[in-house]
Protein backbone atom coordinates (compact mmCIF):
# COMPACT_ATOMS: atom_id res chain seq x y z
CA UNK A 1 0.00 0.00 0.00
CA UNK A 2 1.22 3.46 -0.86
CA UNK A 3 0.57 6.08 1.77
CA UNK A 4 0.24 9.65 0.61
CA UNK A 5 1.39 12.29 3.02
CA UNK A 6 0.03 15.75 2.38
CA UNK A 7 2.43 18.58 2.89
CA UNK A 8 1.53 20.97 5.63
CA UNK A 9 0.49 24.42 4.47
CA UNK A 10 3.28 26.92 4.46
CA UNK A 11 3.22 29.17 7.51
CA UNK A 12 1.79 32.61 6.87
CA UNK A 13 3.93 35.59 7.77
CA UNK A 14 2.92 37.37 10.91
CA UNK A 15 0.79 40.44 10.49
CA UNK A 16 -0.40 41.22 6.96
CA UNK A 17 2.82 41.46 5.01
CA UNK A 18 1.29 39.74 1.97
CA UNK A 19 -2.12 41.42 2.19
CA UNK A 20 -2.59 45.13 1.69
CA UNK A 21 -4.78 46.31 4.53
CA UNK A 22 -5.81 49.57 2.85
CA UNK A 23 -5.51 50.85 -0.72
CA UNK A 24 -2.92 53.50 -1.41
CA UNK A 25 -4.50 56.91 -0.92
CA UNK A 26 -4.51 59.54 -3.66
CA UNK A 27 -1.43 61.68 -3.20
CA UNK A 28 0.70 58.91 -1.71
CA UNK A 29 3.25 56.61 -3.31
CA UNK A 30 2.57 55.81 -6.94
CA UNK A 31 -0.63 57.86 -6.71
CA UNK A 32 1.28 60.99 -5.74
CA UNK A 33 3.42 63.57 -7.61
CA UNK A 34 6.19 61.00 -8.03
CA UNK A 35 3.91 58.57 -9.88
CA UNK A 36 3.93 57.85 -13.61
CA UNK A 37 2.38 60.60 -15.67
CA UNK A 38 0.00 58.32 -17.57
CA UNK A 39 -1.38 56.87 -14.33
CA UNK A 40 -1.85 60.30 -12.78
CA UNK A 41 -3.79 61.48 -15.86
CA UNK A 42 -5.97 58.39 -15.68
CA UNK A 43 -6.48 58.90 -11.93
CA UNK A 44 -7.69 62.47 -12.42
CA UNK A 45 -9.93 61.49 -15.34
CA UNK A 46 -11.45 58.65 -13.32
CA UNK A 47 -12.18 60.94 -10.37
CA UNK A 48 -13.81 63.47 -12.69
CA UNK A 49 -15.86 60.75 -14.37
CA UNK A 50 -17.21 59.40 -11.09
CA UNK A 51 -18.12 62.88 -9.87
CA UNK A 52 -19.92 63.64 -13.14
CA UNK A 53 -21.81 60.35 -13.04
CA UNK A 54 -23.10 61.13 -9.54
CA UNK A 55 -24.02 64.71 -10.40
CA UNK A 56 -25.76 63.89 -13.69
CA UNK A 57 -27.64 60.78 -12.64
CA UNK A 58 -30.66 62.78 -11.34
CA UNK A 59 -30.92 64.38 -14.80
CA UNK A 60 -31.23 60.98 -16.45
CA UNK A 61 -27.97 61.20 -18.39
CA UNK A 62 -24.51 59.70 -18.03
CA UNK A 63 -21.15 61.44 -18.19
CA UNK A 64 -20.69 60.00 -21.68
CA UNK A 65 -24.14 61.20 -22.72
CA UNK A 66 -23.30 64.66 -21.41
CA UNK A 67 -20.18 64.73 -23.54
CA UNK A 68 -22.14 63.85 -26.66
CA UNK A 69 -24.85 66.42 -25.91
CA UNK A 70 -22.15 69.03 -25.42
CA UNK A 71 -20.77 68.27 -28.88
CA UNK A 72 -24.23 68.44 -30.43
CA UNK A 73 -24.63 71.86 -28.80
CA UNK A 74 -21.41 73.29 -30.24
CA UNK A 75 -21.66 71.47 -33.59
CA UNK A 76 -25.40 71.16 -34.40
CA UNK A 77 -26.14 69.01 -37.41
CA UNK A 78 -23.19 66.70 -36.86
CA UNK A 79 -23.47 63.13 -38.07
CA UNK A 80 -23.02 60.10 -35.86
CA UNK A 81 -19.58 59.55 -37.40
CA UNK A 82 -18.60 63.14 -36.63
CA UNK A 83 -19.69 62.76 -33.02
CA UNK A 84 -17.87 59.45 -32.63
CA UNK A 85 -14.67 61.05 -33.83
CA UNK A 86 -14.97 64.17 -31.70
CA UNK A 87 -16.13 62.35 -28.56
CA UNK A 88 -13.38 59.72 -28.91
CA UNK A 89 -15.89 56.88 -28.44
CA UNK A 90 -16.25 53.93 -30.75
CA UNK A 91 -18.87 54.36 -33.49
CA UNK A 92 -21.05 51.58 -32.08
CA UNK A 93 -20.95 53.05 -28.57
CA UNK A 94 -21.76 56.50 -29.95
CA UNK A 95 -24.69 55.11 -31.95
CA UNK A 96 -26.10 53.43 -28.84
CA UNK A 97 -25.83 56.68 -26.90
CA UNK A 98 -27.58 58.60 -29.67
CA UNK A 99 -30.41 56.05 -29.74
CA UNK A 100 -30.83 56.39 -25.96
CA UNK A 101 -30.71 60.19 -26.05
CA UNK A 102 -33.26 60.28 -28.86
CA UNK A 103 -35.55 57.90 -26.95
CA UNK A 104 -35.30 60.25 -23.95
CA UNK A 105 -36.39 63.17 -26.13
CA UNK A 106 -33.10 65.05 -25.76
CA UNK A 107 -32.04 64.98 -29.42
CA UNK A 108 -33.61 64.56 -32.83
CA UNK A 109 -31.97 62.93 -35.84
CA UNK A 110 -33.64 63.94 -39.10
CA UNK A 111 -32.32 62.51 -42.35
CA UNK A 112 -29.90 64.65 -44.33
CA UNK A 113 -31.82 66.04 -47.37
CA UNK A 114 -28.72 65.44 -49.52
CA UNK A 115 -28.15 61.89 -48.28
CA UNK A 116 -31.12 60.02 -46.83
CA UNK A 117 -28.79 57.43 -45.32
CA UNK A 118 -27.11 60.03 -43.13
CA UNK A 119 -28.78 61.50 -40.07
CA UNK A 120 -28.00 64.90 -38.62
CA UNK A 121 -28.18 65.38 -34.85
CA UNK A 122 -29.77 68.36 -33.12
CA UNK A 123 -30.78 69.18 -29.56
CA UNK A 124 -34.47 69.33 -28.75
CA UNK A 125 -35.80 72.06 -26.45
CA UNK A 126 -35.89 69.46 -23.68
CA UNK A 127 -32.31 68.47 -24.48
CA UNK A 128 -31.15 72.08 -24.30
CA UNK A 129 -32.85 72.44 -20.93
CA UNK A 130 -31.24 69.31 -19.50
CA UNK A 131 -27.86 70.25 -20.95
CA UNK A 132 -27.98 73.71 -19.36
CA UNK A 133 -28.43 72.14 -15.93
CA UNK A 134 -25.75 69.55 -16.70
CA UNK A 135 -23.34 72.37 -17.56
CA UNK A 136 -24.05 74.05 -14.23
CA UNK A 137 -23.26 70.86 -12.34
CA UNK A 138 -20.17 70.08 -14.43
CA UNK A 139 -18.77 73.57 -13.91
CA UNK A 140 -19.22 73.19 -10.15
CA UNK A 141 -17.17 69.97 -10.31
CA UNK A 142 -14.48 71.66 -12.38
CA UNK A 143 -14.29 74.40 -9.77
CA UNK A 144 -13.70 71.76 -7.11
CA UNK A 145 -10.95 70.25 -9.25
CA UNK A 146 -9.20 73.57 -9.69
CA UNK A 147 -9.71 74.89 -6.16
CA UNK A 148 -6.60 76.61 -4.85
CA UNK A 149 -5.21 77.41 -8.31
CA UNK A 150 -4.92 80.96 -9.58
CA UNK A 151 -6.55 81.91 -12.87
CA UNK A 152 -3.12 81.90 -14.54
CA UNK A 153 -2.40 78.41 -13.16
CA UNK A 154 -5.76 77.15 -14.39
CA UNK A 155 -5.06 78.47 -17.87
CA UNK A 156 -1.58 76.92 -17.80
CA UNK A 157 -3.06 73.59 -16.73
CA UNK A 158 -5.54 73.60 -19.64
CA UNK A 159 -2.79 74.60 -22.05
CA UNK A 160 -0.57 71.77 -20.83
CA UNK A 161 -3.36 69.21 -21.32
CA UNK A 162 -3.82 70.37 -24.91
CA UNK A 163 -0.07 70.29 -25.53
CA UNK A 164 0.22 66.78 -24.07
CA UNK A 165 -2.50 65.46 -26.39
CA UNK A 166 -1.12 67.27 -29.43
CA UNK A 167 2.38 65.94 -28.77
CA UNK A 168 1.07 62.37 -29.20
CA UNK A 169 -1.30 63.10 -32.08
CA UNK A 170 -0.08 61.30 -35.23
CA UNK A 171 -1.33 64.22 -37.29
CA UNK A 172 1.11 66.48 -35.43
CA UNK A 173 4.22 64.37 -36.08
CA UNK A 174 7.02 66.24 -37.75
CA UNK A 175 5.48 69.60 -36.89
CA UNK A 176 7.24 72.21 -34.72
CA UNK A 177 6.15 72.15 -31.08
CA UNK A 178 5.41 75.83 -30.76
CA UNK A 179 3.44 76.35 -27.55
CA UNK A 180 1.52 79.20 -29.13
CA UNK A 181 0.64 77.53 -32.41
CA UNK A 182 -0.41 74.05 -33.51
CA UNK A 183 -0.51 72.50 -36.97
CA UNK A 184 -3.20 73.81 -39.28
CA UNK A 185 -3.86 76.87 -37.14
CA UNK A 186 -3.14 80.38 -38.29
CA UNK A 187 -5.30 82.24 -35.78
CA UNK A 188 -4.85 82.46 -32.02
CA UNK A 189 -7.22 83.30 -29.20
CA UNK A 190 -6.24 85.07 -26.01
CA UNK A 191 -7.30 83.59 -22.70
CA UNK A 192 -9.44 86.07 -20.78
CA UNK A 193 -8.01 84.77 -17.51
CA UNK A 194 -4.24 84.92 -18.02
CA UNK A 195 -3.69 86.62 -21.37
CA UNK A 196 -1.87 83.64 -22.91
CA UNK A 197 -2.47 83.08 -26.65
CA UNK A 198 -3.63 79.64 -27.79
CA UNK A 199 -4.56 78.01 -31.09
CA UNK A 200 -8.16 79.00 -31.85
CA UNK A 201 -9.27 75.55 -33.01
CA UNK A 202 -7.79 73.88 -29.94
CA UNK A 203 -9.55 75.86 -27.25
CA UNK A 204 -9.46 73.51 -24.23
CA UNK A 205 -12.45 72.43 -22.17
CA UNK A 206 -12.38 70.06 -19.20
CA UNK A 207 -15.97 68.84 -19.26
CA UNK A 208 -15.97 67.02 -22.54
Amino acid sequence: MITLRLASPAPQPSGSASIRAMPTAIGEGFRGPGGRLGYLLRQAQHALWLALEDALRPLGITAAGFGVLRLVEVEPGSSGADLASDSMYRPQATHEMLVALEAAGLIERPADPRDKRRRRVYLTPRGAEVLAEAHRRAIAIEERMMAGLTEAERCQFRTWLVHAAAALDPAQEGQPRDAGRLRGTSRLWQCSHCGVHHARDRRPSIAR
